[in-house]
């Protein structure tokens, strides 16, 4: 027998726990595809393989995108029945039993292993399994799949009456108008949140099988491409090496507060300055898009430049930026391995709400990264794309437009 639906206080709960889920899948797909080689220079692939390669990287990236969707979704659920846009979540790598699926969540480089780990993080949600029993003190420990997180989340929207349990202001609510997310919803109600749960599953977690444009249809495509693939580059007797040896779950923080354990120290001096590097760019992406989020009602053009500025970096500086760190040497003890982005989450520190002193702290936070990244590109043993980044962080403003 099932006990009570989940109340208030559990729902955003089990919300914290999506959110942490979308996020830290999003980070661990983003890693997977920094580690596919894409140019012939690097080695071990004909042009045609390099091609297969490069819409594989670009797949990864676009679920990778969606998971992000997914997260802005969790944040606007949570804001309507009373919670704050949670961004946190535990850093890399975590084992097996940090979360009910018992799989653990780990920054590795793209490998048969790593894409059938994906798999089962977006695995379908079994039907013909039975409900598990709620445990009232713990709700969140109640899932066996993603997809299943959303259903128990659901059935507690549905189980409350909507009057109670929305009690967001939803002026708050973010949808396309001010994130440029094509598929958010404002959720202001049952059906609203309804949808954005569907939104959610129907992209990738707990759809079925057969929707070709699901995450998990994706990750079985490429899983299939790339043994194939490997089999007829080993009939013929040729090469097919188009991963690049990064180490997975790279860290370059010794704080028992940043670390994991079982992280892997980059030791060697100018990689770890550039992931020192990212992490700031990626935590400051995370705190201006949280602060849209957390402040929707407050000062538009903030609010729009905030949004715009958070994109920019997410595709033209993160990007850019992690694949660098991909062919960077992890140090001497590694030998020819790479290093790779941490995504290494600090204390989370959000912006103010007041849009004047939220502008003030983002201004010097960005203006500070831009100067990290400049002397690193400064550097000749620096790879192009680090340049890139450097190049694209200059030009992103945070001043709304008047």
């Amino acid at each position: 027998m099932r006990s009570a639906p989940p109340d208030r206080s559990e729902l955003l709960l089990l919300l914290s726990e999506a959110c942490e889920l979308e996020h830290g899948l999003a980070c661990a797909y983003l890693y997977a595809a920094f580690s596919l080689k894409q140019d012939l220079a690097e080695g071990g692939m004909t042009w045609d393989q390099q091609q297969k390669v490069r819409l594989w990287a670009a797949q990864i990236h676009q679920v990778a995108a969606e998971e992000m969707l997914h997260l802005a979704s969790a944040w606007n659920l949570q804001a309507a029945i009373g919670g704050v846009p949670w961004y946190g979540r535990p850093n890399f790598p975590q084992s097996s039993d940090y979360y009910p699926l018992h799989l653990p969540l780990e920054a590795l480089p793209f490998s048969l292993t790593t894409l059938d780990r994906f798999l089962d993080f977006e695995r379908p949600t079994n039907p013909h399994l039975p409900p598990l029993p709620t445990a009232p003190h713990d709700p969140a420990r109640d899932f066996r799949s993603v997809g299943e997180l959303y259903r128990t989340i659901q059935a507690g929207i549905l189980a409350r009456p909507e009057a109670e349990l929305f009690i967001g202001n939803p002026a708050h609510q973010v949808g396309p108008e001010l994130m440029d997310f094509p598929d958010l919803i404002r959720v202001v109600g049952q059906k609203s949140a309804c949808e954005a749960i569907e939104t959610i599953v129907t992209q990738g977690e707990g759809c079925g099988p057969d929707a070709p444009d699901s995450h998990y249809a994706i990750f079985r495509r490429i899983r299939r491409e790339y043994l194939e693939e490997s089999l007829r580059a080993e009939q013929n007797d040729a090469a097919f090496d188009p991963v690049r040896p990064c180490v997975g779950n790279p860290t370059v923080w010794r704080q028992a507060h940043l670390g994991a354990p079982n992280a892997r120290l980059v030791t060697d001096p100018l990689t770890a300055g550039a992931v020192a590097a990212f992490d700031s760019v990626y935590s400051l992406m995370l705190r201006l898009l949280q602060y849209v989020f957390d402040s929707a009602t407050g000062d538009v053009p903030v609010l729009r430049a905030f949004s715009s500025a958070s994109l920019q970096l997410m595709t033209t500086v993160i990007k850019p930026l992690g694949e660098a760190l991909a062919v960077m040497p992890a140090g001497p003890e590694y030998g020819m391995a790479t290093a790779g982005p941490s995504f290494t989450l600090g204390r989370l520190v959000p912006l103010p709400h007041e849009p004047r002193v939220a502008l003030r702290v983002a201004e010097e936070k960005l203006a500070r990264c831009r100067k990290r990244l400049t002397e690193l590109a400064g550097d000749p043993a620096t790879p192009a794309r680090l340049r890139t980044a450097a190049e694209r962080l200059a030009v992103i403003r945070l001043q709304p437009v008047s």
